[in-house]
């Protein structure tokens, strides 16, 4: 009677106050629910970091890089024609490009229509001059200025394809890292634009990384709406067959809907979003709320076999269970705390926003449980029978004649998947690319496949290359001087002879373009006599229109800072990762160790996110797994019980990733989660299964009947809530995200691995190692 001690307490003071219960229950709710009173809607985060500015060391060299070289995010729009070079089409790209420059935030747009060719006057002077400073008629004319666009390294096969068919508008924005609403509007001002302009033969695509997102939002925002009903749904189906009642479906379902309810208003009222990652959250906290409401329900249904009183049925259920249901919400609320350790904001939102609705949800379950109840008669006879012979019985009927037959079999099969599960962790791959999460036929993935049909995609590795300080202040910046560029053409050799890169810019290749221009013959550099003194020319003529002639993007004003910039043909994590690793490794062994050079651009920036994903998929698991076997020794005051405990937690985990590995499913930003999330939830069912095998091994009974009476009475709730828990992640299969796609279907592996692992090892278990405790 002294773990039920205050539990006794709290229901008699709860059902005696139990009005004033039920009123501040409803002014919370009211509370909790105001956002939504003002605005009927879930608030969708539209940016991968939360809508905060990043502090990782790649957002910040990405963000000083930009503001140096006046770079930033960049949108593409993909204009498609049988032939982009007639008069009317090149009409449209002009004022397109005219309008889209008007638009507030907007840094740069750069088209076809706006590059600047150089040109020798009646005298013999060169100046920059607009190529299309009238859109000709002549197919002739069209032709030799296409041959002068693609002589350019600045706009070849990034502005027009080889066969004049498509052709790029590059809008420049201020950097992502610094928040996603702005491009949002630009999009929207340029899709108005669009409809307003566009003539027949015209197809138009809206591609980059906020477009990317814009379609991450929408599909969050389905996904949400999806899954936020289904799950109802579900449950209300399980309660049904389970209970047969109004009060077995009502309760439960009443419970968690105030649990999810409140956990979104108190999200809502502290301005947090909803993230790609958060769509899982009201289904998360309902299924592990519900779980727990189902426990009390079922005991309760149990001790109405014995007695007729009602007040005392509610105490002893809420006596035996408010304990054992504490510790399962902290365990699992726990396991989903541990996700705050990743530098992922998304995550970390999952992590925190699930531990609080988990722990809500207990606190609702010991108010409103007792008092709820106190208003019902007792179930009848008809009622409890039909419980009685439900389907979950069944199945705990084969389970016990499995465990007691077979049991040892058992044991052998699992240590060898064991095994074999091992081997497939080393298979796993790491993907957290955007592009390859959303649908083919989402708007700007299909634009971004149209684009890599014939030009480059958006993907860029981007490479700060700082001068050591100079002697005198009237010395040469290295990137004047023939040993700097030579440092810098390596760079650009090595990038253009891989595979994996489009097309490499960089200060070398405009003096190139120069050097082609002034003396009919293109790569300067094998006149290494002349290369100081032209360099020093073409400075002079660049620099006086270092916008319009390419400068100021590749070279800083001091000329101290040189900018290498490569375009991807690649969208693959482990594709960028092993480039960027190479890159890393050509520097540190080719290049004069007096330059200093830093890797920065979204794909490095992706880099530190995988790093990060595996990071706090090990730290979370771990932590997890502390938490977990310190509370399981607290409950069981027992070593030895505690450690046999874990191997039922462990197994699903190991079992569950070494299945992904062998499938060939990535580890990105929701699979990753997967290890500290089940054993979170596993471990709930041990713990119900070894408070009660510790009740009835207290008194008299042999370890093998206390073992029968412990799953046959606890056997269907575990059954009926991991039924309940792995239909409610199995909805997560019809997301519209790839991740969470598998998050689901590896989570309803990892629930049922769990409850295999309950009812058949950790019995056999027990009776091997003889546990009293």
């Amino acid at each position: 009677m002294v773990e039920k001690a205050f539990p006794y307490k709290l229901t008699q003071l709860l059902l005696r106050f139990r009005f004033g219960v039920i009123c501040l229950v409803g002014i919370i709710t009211l509370i909790a629910l105001s956002p939504f009173i003002k605005n009927p809607t879930i608030l969708i985060d539209q940016t991968s970091e939360g809508g905060k500015r990043t502090e990782d060391q790649a957002g910040l060299d990405l963000l000083e890089m930009a503001d140096k070289f006046g770079q930033g995010e960049l949108l593409l729009l993909v204009i498609q024609a049988n032939d982009i070079l007639t008069h009317d089409n090149l009409e449209l790209i002009q004022r397109l490009t005219e309008g889209i420059s008007t638009f507030e935030g907007v840094r740069k747009v750069e088209s076809i229509t706006t590059v600047e060719d150089a040109v020798f006057d009646e005298y013999g002077q060169v100046s920059m001059a607009k190529l299309f400073e009238t859109i000709p008629r002549d197919p002739a004319v069209l032709q030799e200025k296409f041959q002068v666009i693609r002589a350019n390294p600045l706009w070849a096969d990034i502005l027009i394809s080889a066969d004049r068919t498509m052709t790029v508008i590059t809008i420049t924005l201020p950097p992502l890292t610094r928040g996603s609403s702005l491009a949002i509007s630009v999009i929207s001002e340029i899709e108005k634009l669009v409809e307003t302009l566009a003539h027949a033969g015209i197809t138009t695509h809206i591609t980059g990384i906020s477009p990317v997102l814009t379609d991450s939002a929408t599909a969050v925002e389905r996904d949400f709406k999806t899954f936020f009903w289904l799950t109802w749904l579900i449950m209300t189906i399980l309660l049904y067959f389970a209970f047969r009642t109004i009060r077995g479906v009502m309760l439960p379902l009443g419970i968690t809907m105030l649990a999810v309810g409140w956990t979104l208003g108190f999200m809502a009222l502290s301005g947090e979003k909803i993230s790609s990652v958060g769509a899982m959250l009201p289904s998360m906290i309902a299924i592990v709320c519900f779980s727990d409401a189902v426990h009390v329900l079922t005991h309760y249904y149990e001790h109405a076999r014995a007695s007729a009183n009602r007040r005392e049925v509610i105490l002893s259920t809420m006596g035996n269970m408010l304990t054992a249901c504490l510790l399962t919400s902290m365990t699992t609320a726990a396991a989903f705390a541990t996700l705050t350790v990743s530098k992922l904001s998304n995550i970390r939102q999952l992590g925190i926003w699930s531990a609080v609705g988990i722990m809500l949800g207990y606190v609702l379950i010991s108010l409103l449980m007792p008092v709820v109840l106190s208003f019902l008669k007792l179930p009848g006879t008809k009622v409890q029978e039909k419980y009685q012979n439900s389907l979950f019985s069944r199945f705990i009927q084969a389970a016990l004649l499995l465990n007691q037959r077979y049991g040892s079999k058992v044991m052998v099969l699992m240590v060898m998947l064991f095994f074999l599960a091992l081997a497939g962790l080393s298979q796993i791959r790491v993907e957290t690319s955007m592009t390859s999460f959303l649908p083919k036929k989402a708007p700007s993935i299909e634009g971004l496949s149209v684009l890599q049909e014939k030009l480059l995609g958006f993907s860029a590795v981007e490479l700060e290359l700082q001068c050591p300080q100079k002697n005198e202040e009237d010395d040469p910046a290295c990137f004047e001087e023939k040993w700097g560029l030579v440092e810098i053409v390596k760079i650009d050799k090595f990038l253009e002879h891989r595979e994996d890169v489009g097309t490499v810019l960089a200060i070398t290749d405009l003096f190139d373009w120069m050097y082609t221009k002034f003396e009919g013959t293109s790569d300067f550099f094998l006149d290494f006599e002349y290369v100081e003194g032209f360099v020093a020319e073409s400075l002079f003529f660049l620099g006086q229109n270092p916008d319009s002639s390419g400068l100021s993007s590749l070279l800083s004003k001091d000329r101290m800072t040189a900018r290498v910039s490569a375009r991807l043909t690649i969208d693959g994590t482990g594709e960028q990762i092993q480039l960027i690793d190479d890159l890393q490794h050509f520097l540190d062994t080719e290049i004069n160790k007096d330059i200093e050079v830093i890797i920065t651009g979204d794909s490095t920036r992706m880099n530190d996110q995988i790093r990060s994903v595996i990071d706090s998929l090990t730290d979370s698991f771990f932590i997890t797994l502390v938490i977990i076997f310190v509370l399981m020794i607290w409950l069981l005051r027992s070593l030895k019980a505690a450690a046999v405990s874990m191997v039922p937690n462990m197994l699903p985990v190991i079992l569950t990733m070494g299945l992904m590995g062998y499938l060939g499913l990535s580890l990105n930003f929701a699979t990753a989660m997967i290890s500290a999330i089940a054993i979170g939830i596993a471990v709930d069912n041990t713990i119900h299964i070894l408070v009660r095998y510790r009740r009835e091994i207290s008194g008299e009974q042999s370890i093998e009947s206390a073992l029968e009476q412990t799953i046959w009475s606890s056997g269907r709730a575990l059954l009926f809530t991991s039924a309940v828990m792995a239909s409610g992640c199995g909805l997560f299969i019809l997301s519209n995200f790839t991740p969470i796609r598998h998050f689901g279907a590896l989570m309803v592996l990892a629930i049922s691995l769990a409850i295999v692992m309950d009812l058949l090892v950790l019995p056999f278990l027990i009776r091997f190692f003889r546990l009293r405790f």
